[in-house]
């Protein structure tokens, strides 16, 4: 048994449709973010290793395009980290296999606050999840 702290960049997002008055209308989000999981990790034997604990997410930008028949718009955004409400909670377990110095990882996470920061009904609200394979090497 043991702690497992890692540092980790991860990229989320979503794509969203609709059609107004015939025409397509679409919203493509990419958020980034800087992942601090901090795991609870148990190894019931050499081999594997399992996993679970929160993981703290800090946005630090967001890439929007929207496309409609008229026009394609981008907007990047970048965000301060001190809106708690930009920041996301997220619950993670996976399990890693430890072959020698290589270790490979199989990870899902389930963020539990919706991802509207600014509480707005303008803003969608979301919620990420995600699978994640990871490669390490011990050193």
């Amino acid at each position: 048994m043991g702690i497992q702290p890692e540092l980790l960049f991860s990229q989320k997002g979503y794509k969203s449709t609709t059609s107004l008055l015939g025409s397509e209308l679409s919203l493509t989000r990419t958020t980034n973010y800087i992942d601090l999981p901090i795991f609870f990790a148990l190894k019931p034997n050499e081999m594997f290793t399992l996993l679970i604990g929160p993981q703290y997410s800090f946005l630090t930008s967001q890439n929007d395009v929207y496309i409609n028949p008229i026009s394609n718009t981008v907007v990047n955004q970048n965000f301060a980290t001190d809106n708690i409400r930009r920041n996301t909670l997220c619950l993670v377990t996976g399990v890693d296999i430890n072959l020698d110095r290589l270790v490979l990882g199989a990870r899902v996470g389930w963020d539990l606050f919706d991802n509207n920061g600014d509480g707005t009904s303008t803003n969608l609200r979301y919620k990420n999840v995600y699978a994640q394979a990871t490669v390490g090497i011990r050193l």
